[in-house]
């Protein structure tokens, strides 16, 4: 997994997106890391303006909307061109915030390897998924201009554009993923010393058991940091991912109606993959408060030795301050997680049902 973050990271480091290389599990920077990031920043922000607004009048232009949807494509860009800016503008912060992420991942990955734990099969899975959603859709977005046989550099620069739309996504993703991860380390570890603790000696239980609270409000912490950070993120993000299934589901229902094709089905694999990339976020947000809130009041409410009563309230009041996690309602809560992707549906069924109008008409 190390290898696997280090390829989009450095991925990330060549859009622009970050000017930290990671060196040994330590993240650096220098000076013209720091300069190649600021001028493909600059460059980036600057020619989107003029390739995002010429592509919305080409689409404003087609016979494919009615007269009503007509400023729709253009919204659509504006909000993409938005979020791009955003996510370019205040990237010291995410910089900042991943730094001291690694720090708090290699203290995780240094407290696994000393317990012999591994990450479980169900984080690793989930983190393979977005992986693969965050290549396919990199890879797609330049080869869906392929079909384009004119302005090949134009497609390119907005190409390049989506990809830094899916890896920040990406990167949102993998934070809460450690964090994620940090949590299930700390439940099994409380679990494995609750269930042994009659016969452990009561300092050496009281020592390890403030370690792990300790690394438990360093990860709350964190969370609630990485929530900060990305939080407007991931609002503008949402809507735009609205907008994109809106627009694109309306285009592709009308080149359904001309028949099947292999532009058809890639662009069509590309609009379920992304919806299905945007449900991994909720997942591990879900996943991640769900770790967070894993019971533990029986290390305080249980009678283990009149000597660590009050080490126990101590525990207790960490406990307090870390036990609730503020996600800034980005995520959906487990009983509602497919109420987005029925929400992508209804829309498109409008959108049919607004088709079929316009051709009786």
């Amino acid at each position: 997994m190390e290898k696997q973050f280090k390829i989009y990271h450095g991925y990330a480091q060549l859009i622009g997106m970050t000017s930290y290389r990671i060196v040994n599990g330590k993240c650096i920077q220098s000076r013209i890391t720091q300069a190649y990031a600021l001028v493909w920043n600059i460059g980036t922000i600057v020619t989107l303006a003029w390739m995002f607004w010429c592509a919305g009048t080409d689409m404003m232009r087609s016979s494919w909307f009615p007269e009503t949807m007509s400023m729709v494509p253009l919204v659509l860009y504006s909000v993409n061109y938005a979020v791009i800016v955003y996510v370019l503008i205040f990237r010291s912060y995410r910089d900042s915030l991943f730094s001291d992420l690694v720090d708090i991942t290699d203290q995780l990955n240094r407290k696994m390897e000393l317990a012999e734990r591994k990450t479980i099969l169900k984080l690793r899975k989930l983190l393979y998924l977005k992986s693969f959603t965050l290549t396919y859709l990199n890879l797609g977005s330049f080869l869906s201009f392929l079909f384009l046989k004119d302005r090949f550099l134009e497609a390119i620069i907005i190409g390049v554009a989506y990809s830094i739309l899916n890896t920040s996504n990406y990167f949102y993703f993998t934070s809460f993923w450690q964090i994620a991860r940090g949590y299930d380390f700390v439940d099994c570890e409380i679990r494995n010393l609750t269930s042994f603790k009659s016969g452990s000696n009561v300092n050496d239980f009281s020592e390890v058991l403030q370690d792990l609270w300790s690394f438990h409000w360093t990860l709350s912490l964190m969370a609630r940091r990485i929530s900060r950070v990305y939080g407007v993120h991931m609002l503008v993000s949402r809507t735009e991912y609205v907008l994109f299934a809106v627009v694109y589901g309306y285009v592709g229902i009308i080149f359904l109606f001309q028949g099947m094709s292999l532009m058809l089905i890639h662009a069509g694999l590309i609009y379920f993959i992304r919806a299905l990339d945007f449900f991994l976020n909720d997942v591990i947000c879900d996943l991640t408060a769900r770790y967070q809130s894993y019971p533990k009041h029986e290390l305080i409410e249980g009678v283990i030795n009149q000597k660590a009563v009050e080490y126990r309230f101590s525990a207790y009041l960490i406990y307090e301050s870390s036990m609730r996690l503020d996600l800034c309602g980005l995520y959906l809560p487990s009983k509602a997680r497919w109420l987005k992707m029925m929400g992508v549906v209804a829309c498109n069924a409008i959108l049919l049902l607004q088709f079929d109008l316009t051709l009786s008409r």
